[in-house]
């Protein structure tokens, strides 16, 4: 699906926050279900898929096919996603949600800038420029929610403030290092990699629930809590997991580092239609620039790679 895929993905994450404010559990406990509902879904597809009537012997998934270091990189990317969702939870404890969130979003810079070194991707400048734009924008939508009083002032730039601010750059660059590893492993199937790595996130994220803040709310969860829990898991982490990653195996790391902050866009919409919240002036200035910066940067990017293409047409002629 390639970046069609990436931005379909990101329409669902965006509509999360409609889920979540409906469910009473803390977000640490909702990751987790997501885990593992997300991937029971994906094993259930999986045994569906290979339990299709004519289905070959040779067409079956065997992971010796695909080599140890593949899987090793699959399980690595998985405990990062645990850690990141750990650690972006750590960063709302300890300062604002805003600034959590503006420091979660710089994951899209730091693949901006590691996916040369690590994947050989030349660097683009109108992608680095798009994304800085997009951060701006960002930050403007953010700013709309935010007031100046004292306690939001001092929350910010206390010691643990700071502290806040780190465990979201953390897990910023936990968030990148997940695509910069997928993208690495190259070719494999869409269902078995997000399986594996929700299933080693899963791993991680369970004793950090055990330990922090327990399985009650879970457990006591009513039926609509846990409908919408279910729909979380399924679609929002199943179904857009194995879409997203299924698509950056096509995509350029670049591209996908633009166009995530697509993501907080969609959130903002959704917000507007299902809500009735309407964006104020900052915030809707601040959309435009996201917007914006995705669309412009892909196309600044496209034509500069057909400009070179051709270039190196007439050379070769």
């Amino acid at each position: 699906m390639g970046k069609a895929g990436i931005i379909l993905s990101m329409m669902i994450f965006g509509s999360i926050g409609l889920f979540v404010r409906s469910i009473d559990a803390q977000s640490s406990q909702i990751a987790l279900a997501r885990a593992v509902f997300g991937s029971a879904f994906l094993l259930v597809l999986i045994l569906i898929r290979g339990r299709l009537k004519g289905r070959k012997q040779a067409d079956r998934f065997r992971l010796a096919d695909y080599g140890r270091n593949k899987l090793i990189r699959l399980i690595i990317s998985g405990i990062a996603i645990g850690f990141n969702w750990i650690f972006l939870f750590q960063a709302y404890r300890y300062t604002s949600i805003a600034v959590a969130t503006v420091s979660y979003y710089f994951a899209p810079v730091f693949i901006i800038l590691l996916s040369p070194l690590v994947l050989k991707e030349k660097l683009d400048r109108h992608r680095l420029y798009a994304v800085l734009i997009a951060l701006t924008g960002l930050a403007m939508t953010i700013a709309g929610e935010l007031t100046t009083s004292s306690s939001v002032i001092d929350r910010v730039t206390s010691f643990q403030g700071l502290i806040g601010i780190g465990y979201g750059l953390a897990a910023a660059l936990l968030y990148a290092s997940v695509i910069l590893i997928t993208k690495s492993v190259g070719n494999f199937p869409g269902l078995e990699m997000t399986q594996i790595q929700l299933v080693s996130g899963m791993v991680i994220l369970l004793p950090y629930v055990a330990l922090t803040v327990g399985f009650d709310q879970l457990v006591n969860l009513q039926t609509k809590g846990f409908v919408l829990l279910l729909i979380l898991g399924v679609i929002h982490t199943g179904l857009a997991y194995f879409i997203y990653f299924s698509s950056a195996l096509l995509v350029k790391a670049q591209s996908i580092a633009i166009l995530s902050y697509i993501d907080p866009l969609f959130a903002i919409l959704f917000a507007v239609i299902f809500l009735s919240e309407i964006p104020g002036p900052l915030q809707t200035v601040g959309g435009l620039l996201i917007l914006g910066a995705a669309y412009f940067g892909e196309a600044a990017a496209d034509r500069s790679k057909k400009r070179a293409q051709t270039a190196d047409s007439i050379v070769a002629k």
